[in-house]
């Protein structure tokens, strides 16, 4: 992927940063998993940081509606393949604590209803 325009990576790393805020904890494995998603996303490392703190401040003072807002914004900016390969990550960070709770599934079920995206695409076993 190539590099990734700025209010993109401000909107992808709000989404990130709701998944994982929503169960109201952010455990040491998600922190890990979101550095290795930025590189995923060609997010460069220099503006990374500067992101998720700006999306963490969005997420404290937005919460739910700002993640909304962002995903309709992604809705006219991502390719198809891309909205499926996020919402895979956004699975992915949901369960690296090994649990999948109601908050994130919530979460997931109203993106992929917004993206027209089966939710049971990447949340097979």
């Amino acid at each position: 992927m190539e590099k990734m325009d700025e209010r993109l990576a401000v909107d992808i790393s709000l989404l990130f940063v709701g998944m994982s805020a929503v169960d109201s904890k952010i455990v040491n494995e998600e922190v890990f998993l979101l550095e290795k998603l930025s590189d995923d996303y060609s997010i460069p490392p220099d503006i990374w940081k500067e992101k998720m703190n700006e999306a963490f401040i969005r997420y404290i003072n937005e919460g739910d509606r700002g993640v909304r807002e962002a995903v309709i914004r992604l809705s006219r900016e991502l390719s198809d393949d891309t909205k499926t390969d996020l919402i895979c990550d956004l699975y992915s960070l949901a369960l690296v604590d090994d649990l999948f709770h109601d908050k994130e599934e919530a979460m997931l079920r109203d993106i992929c209803t917004l993206w027209g995206v089966d939710f049971d695409l990447c949340t097979r076993e």
